[in-house]
């Protein structure tokens, strides 16, 4: 069972290498964290991860669909979150012919995760970002 009393972070792009060791740091020092996915079927793939990485008890772990090109999903996503650690960027099939969209691809992002971010209440919010 969940210990509510614990901060609930979410962490966007909870399949990516970087997320990953945010997440194992967060549930290691105690936090519950949410984690988004574009797809669920990733869930288990990102546990076995964890488990390399010394998590065994998933307790305070739990999922959400979102995609970072969509605003769907951001404000169920965000229900009872305390903070924000924002790692996820868009990764299209394809790469855009136009580096623009690309940017635009990631400010759109961003703009969806802390309009529901603000919408929810959270507090605090840690933006990062990477090109490339």
């Amino acid at each position: 069972m969940t210990n509510t009393n614990k901060k609930l972070i979410l962490v966007t792009g909870g399949s990516g290498y970087i997320a990953m060791f945010i997440m194992i740091a967060l549930l290691k020092k105690g936090y519950r964290v949410r984690a988004t996915l574009r797809m669920m079927s990733r869930q288990e793939e990102v546990k076995k991860m964890m488990k390399q990485g010394g998590i065994a008890d998933f307790t305070d772990l739990d999922f959400v669909q979102t995609d970072l090109t969509k605003e769907e999903g951001w404000s169920q996503a965000m229900t009872g979150v305390d903070s924000v650690i924002h790692v996820a960027s868009p990764t299209p099939l394809q790469r855009p012919d136009a580096d623009d969209l690309m940017v635009i691809m990631a400010v759109d992002g961003v703009k969806f995760v802390m309009r529901a971010a603000k919408e929810a209440g959270v507090k605090r919010m840690v933006l990062t970002s990477a090109y490339g």
